[in-house]
């Protein structure tokens, strides 16, 4: 079964690749945007490259909020000022299978990996809200959320805006050197707004077996 998934997901990632096209609608960060099948071409297998031995990881945690109790009715709290900022130097120690420990307990659910096949699936069934860049590799993620909703007795409408982005930068060993996750939620309401916002960033750097 498990070789089955595998070769599944390879035949899904391999079907696109005839459809080859560069993108040169738009740069980021110097980098040219191109389509998936460019960016599965790009990317090289487990035995291609080399296997992490450790990885010394820099996280960063800032969280922040406005009027966020009000907004909500005091069903969700501000952010309180010892949560707004967190900071950890941590070292994940890999097994040769690819598994890692964190030598201290992280303030972060987040591990270094290398790019597989899972991955560029799971990328590629989201490739049309999914930004392809390369040299290095990475990927952007942009989700956009919104909601309208009126609680009981009440005349007016709330409503809610989310912007969520995830943001991945692999080396040319295939491993995570940078990881970060942006979150902003706003709501509206009676001509008055509050927000709360989390920027997650995550730093690698790798030794090898």
């Amino acid at each position: 079964m498990r070789y089955t998934i595998f070769a599944m997901k390879k035949l899904l990632i391999l079907t696109v690749l005839p459809l080859l096209a560069l993108s040169c609608s738009r740069t980021d960060k110097g980098q040219q945007e191109v389509s998936f099948p460019v960016f599965c071409l790009n990317w090289k297998s487990v035995t291609a490259t080399r296997s992490a031995s450790v990885a010394y990881a820099h996280t960063v945690i800032n969280k922040d909020s406005k009027d966020w109790n009000y907004i909500t009715n005091g069903d969700e709290q501000d952010v309180p000022f010892e949560e707004r900022l967190k900071e950890d130097e941590n070292n994940y120690i890999f097994s040769l299978d690819g598994t890692c420990v964190a030598e201290h307990e992280a303030i972060t659910s987040f591990k270094p990996h290398a790019l597989t096949l899972d991955h560029l699936y799971n990328f590629g069934l989201n490739a049309e809200s999914t930004k392809f860049y390369i040299n290095p590799m990475r990927v952007v993620i942009e989700i956009n959320g919104y909601d309208s909703y009126q609680s009981p007795g009440d005349a007016s409408n709330r409503e809610w805006l989310l912007q969520l982005t995830y943001e991945y930068t692999f080396n040319k060993q295939m491993w995570i050197t940078n990881y970060t996750v942006t979150s902003m939620q706003t709501i509206y309401y009676n001509g008055e707004s509050g927000w709360i916002s989390s920027i997650e960033t995550n730093d690698y750097t790798y030794t090898y077996f």
